[in-house]
C-alpha cells in the first residue's frame, strides 16, 4: 500500500483517535442496538480517555495514516498476573478502520504491528472483546484464530425484576 504507514500515536493524534473511537461506537450501536449508548457527555469527553490510551505505560497505540491523515488505529495492553496461566497476556482494546479503507488489509498490519510488541514483552496470550452483531468484527476476528470463550449479557432491571417475579411468584 503505497503511501501507508503505520507508527505510534502521539498526542497530535488526539483529536483524530477520539473521532474514530467515537465513530466505531456508532458503527457498534447499529450493528447491535441492545449495546450500551454513547452519551452527548461521553462523546465530549472521549478525548481524556484517548489520553488515558497515550499514557499506557503498558500498552501501545498505532495509528495507520496515509496521504497525511489517520485511517485507523489500534490500542494493546500487556498485562502480567501470578494467579492465571497463561501469566503474560495482552489485550487488544480498540481496533478501527475507516469506513472508506476497510478491507484492505490495514486492520490486519496494525494487529500485525501490535504482535510484535506483545512479542518483545513475552506475551503468551491475547485476548479482545468484540459486539455481538457486528458481522465484520466476528468475522475478522475469527480469521485471526479468536474463539469466543465467556459471554457478557445484559437486561433491563425492570425486565429483570418482572422475570423474577413471575419466576418467584
Amino acid at each position: 500500500m503505497e503511501g501507508f504507514v503505520i507508527r505510534e500515536a502521539g498526542i497530535s493524534d488526539r483529536a483524530e483517535i477520539a473521532e474514530m473511537r467515537v465513530l466505531l461506537q456508532e458503527h457498534l450501536e447499529a450493528s447491535n442496538p441492545r449495546i450500551w449508548r454513547l452519551t452527548e457527555l461521553g462523546k465530549q469527553q472521549m478525548g481524556l480517555k484517548v489520553d488515558e490510551m497515550l499514557a499506557d505505560k503498558d500498552g501501545l497505540v498505532l495509528v495507520g495514516e496515509e496521504m497525511g491523515g489517520l485511517v485507523g488505529v489500534a490500542w494493546g495492553h500487556v498485562s502480567e498476573r501470578k494467579d492465571y496461566t497463561p501469566q503474560r497476556v495482552a489485550s487488544i482494546n480498540l481496533l478501527f478502520v475507516r469506513k472508506a479503507f476497510r478491507r484492505r488489509g490495514i486492520g490486519s498490519l496494525l494487529v500485525r504491528k501490535l504482535c510484535v510488541f506483545f512479542e518483545a514483552k513475552g506475551v503468551e496470550n491475547v485476548s479482545l472483546n468484540y459486539i455481538l452483531g457486528s458481522i465484520e468484527s466476528e468475522c475478522f476476528w475469527s480469521r485471526l484464530g479468536f474463539v469466543p470463550l465467556r459471554i457478557t449479557a445484559n437486561t433491563e432491571l425492570g425486565a429483570l425484576k418482572e422475570n423474577l417475579r413471575a419466576l418467584l411468584g
